[in-house]
């Protein structure tokens, strides 16, 4: 304890000596450990005491110091997650993740920040940091060394086949908040996998799509070429894969979602091909172009669409016939009956654009040897024209089947010119032509294989029902006045007549057959003409030749009588005319 020295000073002291003399005692204080106190008496006197130290052996002193928040630091190096690399890089618009672990010395929780420079701004209010340019991605506030991640979602195209990334951590000490002083781009970089920069991948891109091989008939081969170009040369030039789909409707990694018409594989230029299953239709079809790259990233502007074109081809005609009758023989029917009603038919017509292409047909019945062939003029001797309204389509199935019967049908007439062994063509036939066209115009024609013969009709008829001599008296004959009969052929072949006869009787008188005369010559005089007979006598006919016409013709036989020495009365008799054919007369 000091010992106190008290003095008063009772006289009036002036402020500025008041003043020094306190300095002086303070210094004096200082250095010798003295404590000085003053005390205002009165008014203008004052009382100072100076207290004397006593010496001691120790003495202590307080100290203060303020330590700061201390920033985490990496434990271990951060990684990619998902790690890119040059030949397995992250798509634009991908993901990529990140890890890392901090440690922090006050065992403060921690943020870990991805940023794409080398600069970061802490929090200041424990929150999470903020890259100075663009942030890739912030984890969650993270308890002390446990692992922090987070994912860069939707990755931008930084420009280049890499982007470098630097990784910080930044602990949540409220005001104070700390981030590690050196960012980390991992263990090392641009060598290792995981550490940065992150290899981008960039879509490829189409530039043109088209039919390279086009217009092919139905069943062809078409080839579909895209160009496309990827920017991307990091490790290898990317391999594209395209798709061509029936449809606008594509899954990437998967394929065309309906139908597909081929794949290809190459780097800028793809072709494939694809083969029609015919029946098609002829028409223009669309297709749809798809492009991904083999890191399984689409093109940025699929879908790209173009067509290709089925050409008309003209339908096949396959196995023509006739019918009815058999297949080598058509009998027609005689003079004044219906004409034959026939068929040239095709079961087997084909079209490769499919059965409903076609739209109608037209036919020719024809003898071989007519002029112009199935192209030759209607006549109804040796060409009959069969018209598109006598042409009937049937059994077609529909657009996926190519096959239809196609049937024309006509009317035989009964002067159509015979083929057969006794005619004056024998050896030659009748055929059928069938002309099939579609709905553009494109027309075929298919040709019975083998011919059909026309068989040879002989027929006539007599238009009279009876020969009537008139009346005449016993011993007298018809002189010029004669009696007549049309002989009319019925058939398509020349003629000669066969006469016979019987006597004309009355009771037992009769009136003998060679009392009958016949001439070609109408008013011949009894007596130059022929005797009959009841032996049948060929009579060679003049005009009864082949008929060409559908009036056909005929012939005359004029006849006379001379009357023996009977009695009176009504004679009767029968005349036969048969059919004999004339051969040199066709």
């Amino acid at each position: 304890m000091a010992k106190k020295i008290k003095k008063q000073f009772w006289k009036t002291i002036p402020y500025f000596m008041i003043f020094s003399l306190v300095l002086s005692s303070v210094i004096g204080g200082v250095v010798f450990n003295f404590d000085f106190e003053i005390e205002k008496v009165s008014k203008n006197n004052y009382s100072i005491e100076v207290n004397k130290p006593i010496v001691q052996a120790q003495d202590l002193a307080s100290t203060t110091v303020t330590v700061k928040n201390a920033a985490p630091v990496f434990n271990g190096y951060p990684v990619e997650t998902d790690i890119s690399t040059s030949s397995s890089p992250i798509n634009v618009g991908g993901d990529i993740g990140f890890q890392a672990t901090g440690d922090d010395p006050e065992g403060n929780s921690y943020y870990l920040i991805i940023c794409s420079t080398d600069a970061v701004t802490a929090s200041t209010t424990g929150g999470a940091p903020v890259c100075d340019v663009d942030t890739f991605c912030t984890s969650g506030v993270t308890v002390d060394n446990t692992p922090a991640s987070c994912t860069y979602t939707g990755i931008t195209d930084p420009g280049s086949e890499t982007d470098e990334w630097y990784a910080f951590i930044c602990d949540n000490h409220g005001s104070e908040a700390e981030c590690i002083d050196t960012s980390s781009q991992g263990e090392n970089p641009g060598v290792a996998a995981s550490s940065s920069p992150f290899y981008v991948n960039h879509a490829p891109h189409i530039t043109t799509v088209g039919t390279s091989i086009n217009n092919q008939d139905p069943g062809g081969t078409f080839e579909f070429t895209a160009t496309s170009t990827d920017s991307d040369v990091a490790d290898v030039d990317d391999i594209l894969t395209m798709h061509v789909c029936t449809t606008n409707a594509w899954t990437l990694g998967v394929g065309c979602d309906v139908g597909t018409f081929c794949t290809a594989t190459a780097t800028d230029v793809i072709s494939c091909e694809w083969t029609d299953a015919a029946p098609t239709p002829d028409a223009d079809y669309d297709y749809w172009v798809f492009v991904s790259d083999h890191h399984t990233m689409a093109a940025d502007n699929n879908s790209q669409t173009s067509n290709y074109t089925i050409n008309n081809v003209a339908p096949v005609v396959n196995g023509v016939y006739l019918v009815p009758n058999d297949a080598t023989n058509i009998s027609l029917n005689l003079r004044g009956a219906a004409a034959v009603n026939i068929y040239a038919s095709s079961t087997n017509v084909v079209d490769q654009n499919g059965c409903l292409d076609l739209v109608g047909a037209t036919s020719t019945v024809y003898w071989e040897n007519v002029t112009g062939s199935y192209g030759c003029a209607a006549d109804d001797t040796d060409c009959y024209e069969i018209g598109a309204v006598s042409c009937t389509i049937t059994d077609c199935g529909g657009a996926g089947d190519a096959k239809a019967t196609i049937t024309c049908d006509t009317d035989l007439e009964f002067i159509a010119r015979p083929t057969g062994p006794s005619s004056d063509v024998s050896g030659t036939t009748w055929f059928a032509a069938l002309h099939v066209y579609d709905n553009n115009g494109a027309t075929t024609t298919g040709v019975t294989p083998s011919g059909t013969n026309v068989l040879t009709n002989t027929a006539l008829d007599v238009t009279q029902d009876t020969i009537a001599y008139g009346s005449l008296k016993s011993n007298e004959n018809s002189g010029t006045s004669t009696a007549s009969t049309t002989i009319e052929n019925y058939g398509n072949s020349p003629l000669n007549v066969d006469i016979s006869g019987t006597d004309m009787v009355k009771g037992g008188d009769s009136i003998p057959i060679e009392n009958q005369e016949y001439s070609l010559t109408e008013n011949f005089n009894y007596g130059a003409g022929t005797s009959a007979s009841s032996t049948a006598t060929e009579v060679d006919l003049i005009t009864t030749v082949r008929p060409t016409t559908l009036a056909g013709n005929n012939d005359y036989l004029y006849w006379g009588i001379a009357i023996p020495a009977v009695p009176s009365g009504e004679y009767k008799g029968d005349n036969t005319f048969a059919v004999n054919l004339d051969e040199t007369g066709w």
